[in-house]
């Protein structure tokens, strides 16, 4: 593949065909966009081409479900050779896909159009996310509680 052109950058973009816009760019420098770093974009590609996904996703405009059990949502996708930041999905046949994980960085590809689709950072089940702030402020405040027994 030539990889010669940048990806374009859009904000919002509707995925009504899956297949019809395969995605044309440089993989690497789309996963940057997507606010993936070099090294696990990188590790990413490796697995991409290696065949050697975590799990799989299938997808539609109504649900993303993985085989690993974990809620995610899709954050970022390419067509063509763009980059879109809010992909909606408008179709109603599920796709599948095989995912690639490195570090807390999740890339899905379907075979259909080979689009890559960063999904939402990994979060357990029934986890609440803390923002780093908040949990600098009480990391101190519960290891003050545990020393004392409060």
């Amino acid at each position: 593949m030539d990889y010669t052109e940048p990806p374009q950058m859009v904000v919002e973009c509707k995925w009504t065909n899956p297949g019809s816009d395969p995605f044309k760019g440089d993989p690497i420098k789309a996963m940057r966009i997507m606010g993936i770093p070099k090294k696990n974009a990188e590790e990413i590609l490796v697995k991409f081409m290696e065949n050697k996904p975590s799990f799989h996703i299938s997808f539609d405009k109504s649900h993303l479900h993985a085989t690993n059990g974990v809620q995610y949502t899709m954050l970022s996708t390419t067509f063509g050779n763009t980059v879109c930041l809010r992909p909606h999905i408008l179709f109603d046949k599920a796709e599948r896909a095989p995912v690639y994980v490195s570090g807390k960085y999740f890339v899905a590809v379907p075979p259909v159009c080979g689009n890559f689709s960063r999904l939402s950072d990994y979060l357990p089940r029934g986890a609440i996310p803390v923002p780093n702030s908040l949990a600098l402020m009480l990391g101190p405040l519960i290891w003050l509680m545990r020393r004392f027994m409060i």
